[in-house]
């Protein structure tokens, strides 16, 4: 037997916004590049997490670390990270290195 449902129509990026807008004024869609640095950030976010996981165990990132892209494009980090005293300490880190750290 075949589904004599109708297919489904792609909404438009204007119906989507005039929904976003009504439902949750404020908020709008990432363009691609947007969405781009924000999977670019996240991934460097992760190489971080894992460099202290073996360099520095007892440390972890503060959860709001500011990462900008421009961070990412020149792969060059100053970052928060707090041990479980809740010490906090700063460090920069180069090419995926621990370059320097202070604190």
């Amino acid at each position: 037997m075949r589904d004599k449902r109708k297919p489904k129509r792609r909404m438009t990026q204007e119906e989507l916004q005039a929904i976003i807008d009504r439902d949750k004024p404020g908020f709008r869609i990432l363009s691609d590049q947007e969405i781009n640095e924000h999977h670019e950030i996240e991934r460097a976010r992760s190489r971080i997490v894992a460099l202290l996981a073996i360099e520095k165990p007892e440390w972890s990132l503060i959860a709001n670390a500011d990462i900008s892209i421009e961070d990412v494009k020149t792969n060059n980090f100053v970052v928060a990270v707090e041990n479980k005293h809740k010490r906090t300490l700063t460090i920069i880190i180069s090419n995926d290195k621990i370059i320097a750290e202070q604190g």
